[in-house]
């Protein structure tokens, strides 16, 4: 009964490293999320609302859910495959898990679709998703009809050709005397900068150019060493107490 003490304190700090009680009720310390029955990680949901721009299909809509580092986690779960009805609707994915491990990591989780043909799906957000503990994310799933294509086929061109008609008309002959006329030469016209008439004007051109959990499970190690110390300085009073006889 002398040493409880220190023995809950070990247990205490193990609980801090090992069992729970960190921030938003998730656990912390070094173990995988459901590898161990004592661990309990915290969950979420994700859930699907769906809507469509054109008219219904005839099928169902069939979602996917998965995850890129939980996929563990995810084994043998029978709901992660959603069918929403043609017209749209809302599907929910429960008790997914928020952490990879008790450090704290996020699980990272997508959404696929199975595709239909001329139908184009847009998830709001993207993803890959995060989740909070003991809440609900909502993502938003539009489905837009692909446009018609209508092909028009123009009727094929009918060209007449038509003969010109050629009218020959008598021409009049007219006689105009030559006259002759005497070249006149004229001196050559010279400007200032010493060219002729009609050479154009030398103009200059302008130049050109141009982890936030780490701090409890520091704490819970170092009370179980403390829990462990003073069993073994109790320990060690034990041998060194005189006998009486």
């Amino acid at each position: 009964m002398r040493n409880i003490g220190a023995w809950l304190i070990i247990v205490f700090g193990a609980f801090l490293t090992f069992g729970g009680g960190g921030e938003n009720g998730i656990t912390v310390g070094i173990t995988q999320c459901g590898t161990l029955a004592f661990v309990s990680c915290a969950t979420g949901n994700l859930q699907i609302v769906k809507t469509i721009d054109g008219a219904a299909p005839q099928a169902n809509w069939t979602v996917t859910v998965a995850s890129s580092n939980c996929a563990a986690a995810l084994t043998g779960r029978q709901d992660l495959v959603k069918s929403i009805p043609p017209g749209g609707g809302t599907a929910t994915v429960l008790g997914l898990e928020v952490y990879v491990n008790t450090f704290g990591t996020n699980c990272l989780y997508t959404l696929t679709e199975t595709p239909v043909s001329a139908w184009t799906p847009t998830f709001t957000p993207s993803g890959p998703y995060t989740l909070v503990a003991n809440q609900t994310v909502s993502v938003a799933l539009l489905n837009t009809a692909d446009p018609t294509t209508t092909t028009t086929t123009a009727a094929p061109t009918t060209t007449t050709t038509i003969a010109a008609t050629t009218t020959t008309a008598a021409q009049a002959t007219t006689t105009v005397a030559a006259t002759t006329t005497t070249p006149t030469t004229l001196a050559p016209t010279t400007t200032a900068n010493g060219s002729g008439a009609g050479a154009p004007a030398t103009v200059a051109l302008p130049a050109t150019g141009s982890s936030s959990s780490s701090t409890q499970t520091v704490i819970g190690v170092g009370l179980m060493i403390v829990g462990a110390s003073l069993l073994v300085l109790r320990r060690r009073s034990e041998r060194t107490e005189p006998t009486v006889s």
